[in-house]
């Protein structure tokens, strides 16, 4: 959804760039800029986008969880990539360049990582919210795709909400 605000946002003036980790080698944990690289497409000079220019450069890392459990990667695997990107931010050819690395709870324990970390956590969303949510997507999605049919709707989210043994999937 953010990227979503920031792409169609016309006083938001930056670049937003989306890797899934999940998709990525396990050479991103020492090497991490040139295995983003290689995850963008040809068209995208990203070395030429991160220079300091007039607009900001958002990097969205989505998945640290499901790359460490795809790639079964150690705490400090996971340590070590976090700061191998936070280092990236403290070149000076890179002063517009932010990065945002999205990860379920327990995955990093935020007590080892530096302060210059902002560290932020989503709450669950009540049934209101999730049914406002899924009625945003529906309307969005049929312009796009006017005969997609989605199977999502209220009487699911309040089973969901509802019943123990599918409480789980709230977290998703």
């Amino acid at each position: 959804r953010t990227i979503n605000d920031i792409v169609r946002d016309p006083n938001i003036h930056c670049n937003p760039f989306f890797i899934r980790l999940q998709n990525v080698s396990k050479g991103i944990i020492d090497h991490p800029l040139k295995e983003i690289k290689e995850q963008l497409p040809n068209e995208i000079e990203f070395d030429e986008w991160i220079k300091p220019k007039q607009h900001k450069n958002i990097l969205f890392l989505d998945g640290l969880d499901e790359m460490y459990m795809t790639q079964s990667l150690s705490d400090e695997e996971v340590i070590r990539f976090v700061n191998k990107c936070k280092n990236l931010l403290d070149n000076i050819n890179h002063q517009n360049l932010y990065i945002v690395i999205t990860a379920r709870f327990n995955y990093i324990e935020p007590s080892k990582l530096y302060s210059n970390c902002l560290l932020l956590s989503l709450g669950v969303l009540n049934l209101e919210q999730q049914i406002r949510l899924v009625e945003q997507y529906k309307k969005q999605i049929q312009t796009i795709e006017p005969d997609y049919k989605s199977n999502l709707n209220t009487e699911l989210l309040e089973k969901c909400n509802k019943e123990n043994d599918l409480k789980h999937i709230k977290e998703l």
